[in-house]
């Protein structure tokens, strides 16, 4: 379980449900007001609030030459090319130093500022450091030029990827080349190296449900060509105690003028 403190309420978050025998009232989490529970396999009766989510998951006990066989013919060959010919290096760190949280938060900055996204949370990122669940990683040229960073949160035999970034767009075009190679081995060992740790489940993080965004559908895309199986999971809002029931009441109303501001 992560605890986040604030000024007025302490939140938390529990991934995959609550732990077997263990319920959702406030006596469950003391001292907690309000706690989301993040990837079930179906809602929390009674929540606050619940959101659907639709991923992919991979069932890391399946044999690894099976798993490489799902992806389609594209990526084998990419990553086939940057494990015999590129000489990528591949590091990871879990529970990583603060320097190496700065250099990947300080990449992902770049990367989302070029690509139109939120820059990651620090605060989130430290608190899953404190619980010991963050696991991030790299691949790096072999002069040492960082290509592309992900993170991951590794929890109860779990995996779910939380962040994945590539160096910026280059007017070279060997150098895109490379990079693409690069996400693409680079996701390849991180799936290999949680399955020889003994992990069972390995979920993408989400894909994208709807029909207009042309860069969410081009990410689904490169999901997608690696396999694995579709499945539904739900964030669900349980406030534990009327401190924690209105704050998700306040935090609601709040999101709603601002989208009427919008």
């Amino acid at each position: 379980m992560i605890v986040f403190k604030k000024k007025l309420v302490t939140l938390a978050e529990e991934r995959w449900g609550p732990p077997p025998g263990k319920g959702y009232g406030s006596g469950d989490y003391p001292g907690v007001d309000a706690i989301t529970f993040l990837q079930t396999t179906a809602p929390v009766p009674g929540a606050f609030s619940t959101a659907r989510t639709s991923t992919l998951i991979f069932d890391l006990t399946t044999d690894a030459d099976k798993l490489f066989s799902g992806c389609n013919a594209t990526t084998r060959k990419e990553i086939h090319r940057a494990t015999e010919k590129d000489a990528l290096v591949y590091a990871f760190w879990r529970n990583p130093p603060p320097e190496v949280t700065t250099e990947f938060r300080e990449f992902f900055a770049q990367f989302a500022a070029s690509s139109g996204i939120e820059a990651i949370n620090p605060v989130n990122l430290k608190s899953y450091a404190a619980a010991g669940i963050l696991d991030i990683s790299v691949v790096r040229t072999p002069q040492g030029q960082a290509l592309t960073w992900h993170s991951h949160t590794v929890d109860k035999g779990k995996v779910r990827q939380l962040h994945f970034a590539s160096s910026r767009a280059s007017a070279d075009k060997e150098f895109r080349y490379l990079v693409g190679r690069s996400n693409r081995f680079h996701h390849w060992q991180d799936v290999l190296r949680f399955k020889n740790e003994g992990f069972a489940h390995y979920d993408w993080g989400g894909i994208y449900d709807g029909k207009d965004d042309p860069k969410k559908l081009h990410i689904n895309e490169f999901k997608m060509a690696f396999g694995g199986l579709p499945a539904t999971t739900y964030n669900c809002e349980v406030g534990l105690t009327l401190r924690g029931k209105a704050y998700l009441l306040a935090r609601q109303a709040f999101a709603r003028v601002r989208s009427l501001r919008k």
